[in-house]
Parts: structure tokens; sequence; C-alpha cells
């Protein structure tokens, strides 16, 4: 067996290389492993923001999620601070 620290540093570092190039390759490659990686991600609490704040119920305006639809960011509207609509 060998026991050489530089070894098994390069072996290391060989594994994590090849690892990257395979995820990367099945990320830009696969709809589906993508979809996948969003939805775990949107289930880890890390959404994606749509950045278009839209008019809701209850006065104020939210910012979704561009995957799941989850509020992201709320802003309350008041009398003085009214958007206008198109």
């Amino acid at each position: 067996m060998i026991t050489d620290p530089v070894v098994g540093a390069l072996v290391l570092a060989f594994g994590l290389a090849l690892g990257w190039f395979i995820i990367t390759t099945l990320w830009y490659g696969s709809r589906k492993f993508r979809k996948g990686t969003r939805w775990i991600a949107c289930k880890c609490g890390f959404h994606k923001p749509s950045g278009t704040f839209v008019p809701a119920i209850g006065g104020r305006d939210v910012d979704r999620c561009l995957y799941c639809d989850h509020v992201v960011f709320e802003i309350q509207r008041t009398k003085g601070s009214l958007r206008r609509s198109k």
C-alpha cells in the first residue's frame, strides 16, 4: 500500500476534479438534473428571487422564487409609498 502523502494528495485532487467535471457535464447536459438540483436547493431554503415585485393580497408587493413560487421578499404598501401599476 502506498503511504506517501504527496500521492494521497494527488489522488484526492484528481478525484475532486473528476467529480467536478461529472457534475458540470450533467448540469449543462441534462435538464432533469438541473431541475432536481434546483428542487433540492428550494427545499433547503436557498431560493432564487425573480427580481420583480408584483402586487399581492393585503397591501403588499412580493418577490417570488423563480422555481417554487415561494415569497422571498415582501414590501408593505402604505399611503406614503404607493406603487403605480401599469
